[in-house]
């Protein structure tokens, strides 16, 4: 029973709401009456009409709940390694890279360069 539930609530994701705990309530407890059902119909070998009208009935609203939780699993948490993992695993490792080398500009005149004209200019125009 307990497995049973375990499982159930685990198809959900692992959280389920107050509608999906009284679903799955009800599941556990329709599969335990089928299966003490079961096992009372292989003992006996036989089973009356009413036993067999009773067990169609719970059969149904068993496979209409799981149907109602559906029939897909919810997805499970993300997955990936824990809080616990990752700090155990201590701090990243840093990746160093080269500094950026200098532009060489030496054959770039510089902005006030570039405005006033060649220096050989400037010298006359002093």
């Amino acid at each position: 029973m307990r497995e049973a539930r375990a499982e159930l609530v685990a198809h959900v994701g692992g959280n389920p709401s107050a509608t999906q705990r009284a679903m799955i309530e009800q599941a556990v407890q329709l599969c335990i009456r089928l299966a003490v059902m079961d096992r009372a119909f292989a003992e006996a070998n036989a089973m009356t009409a009413h036993d067999s009208r009773t067990y169609l009935a719970w059969s149904n609203s068993y496979t209409r709940t799981l149907r109602q939780l559906g029939l897909k699993a919810a997805p499970s948490p993300a997955s990936g390694p824990t809080l616990a993992q990752i700090l155990a695993a201590g701090p990243p490792a840093r990746v160093r890279t080269a500094p950026a080398a200098a532009p060489d500009n030496r054959d770039t005149p510089t902005a006030a360069e570039a405005t006033s004209g060649p220096p050989a200019a400037q010298a006359e125009a002093s």
